[in-house]
């Protein structure tokens, strides 16, 4: 079995940790990589609305793999440089840097760490897509089944693809889609960012974040505000 992306629960605006766990873990506590095909097929879990999302107090994405429905997670701790961790009740995480995916845990791969040059990444320095370079270089750290450590270096080409609209729980956001081929003497990999032209922010992506997991599709839901 594929380990499962599931709900984070935080503190918010419907009162403790607890019983926010209790509210959100109603609607999507599953699996994001489903199942191998083994007895009935379980009920797709129920997706919040744009009213539910509203009512959280925290910054919200959801993420969903191998086509899976979408899970939720919510901001649970941020660093003074930047990073933000999102966790689930079943303490799997993801950690961000700005729009980039840093790391995980409990998710398939053991991703540990990501390094680019900020200057150069928009993904971590936001600028307006026009203003995006020809290439940047992402550098992604792993554990091997026994704990040793590994790294992969691609060589990432953006291009953009041309402006669309992109809907997110209900809300239509006017974006530019673009597509960055990344390759490495082992793989080549394809990410896809969907952003707002001027500011660059990424309200949705799909992350390449490991060899067994394959790559992550993220979407914003509430933007962090540190």
């Amino acid at each position: 079995m594929l380990a499962g992306l599931a709900l984070l629960a935080g503190c918010g605006a419907q009162g403790s940790t607890t019983e926010l766990m209790r509210r959100l873990g109603e609607t999507a506590l599953s699996s994001l990589a489903g199942t191998v095909g083994l007895g009935e097929t379980p009920e797709p879990p129920r997706q919040l609305t744009r009213a539910e999302i509203n009512q959280i107090n925290g910054a919200l994405i959801g993420a969903s793999s191998n086509g899976s429905p979408m899970a939720y997670f919510l901001a649970y701790a941020a660093k003074p440089d930047g990073k933000v961790t999102y966790f689930n009740p079943t303490r799997q995480s993801l950690t961000f840097d700005g729009a980039a995916l840093l790391s995980g845990h409990g998710l398939g791969d053991q991703r540990t760490g990501y390094r680019s040059d900020p200057d150069e990444d928009f993904l971590v320095t936001q600028r307006p897509v026009r203003e995006w370079p020809g290439q940047v270089t992402r550098v992604m750290r792993f554990l091997d089944g026994v704990g040793r450590p590994f790294a992969r270096t691609f060589l990432c080409a953006p291009r953009a693809i041309g402006p669309t609209e992109l809907v997110i729980a209900e809300v239509t956001f006017d974006v530019i889609e673009v597509e960055e081929t990344c390759r490495s003497p082992y793989l080549t990999i394809v990410n896809r960012y969907w952003a707002d032209e001027e500011t660059g922010f990424v309200w949705k992506s799909v992350q390449w974040f490991g060899p067994e997991r394959g790559s992550l599709e993220i979407s914003v839901l509430t933007p962090f505000a540190p």
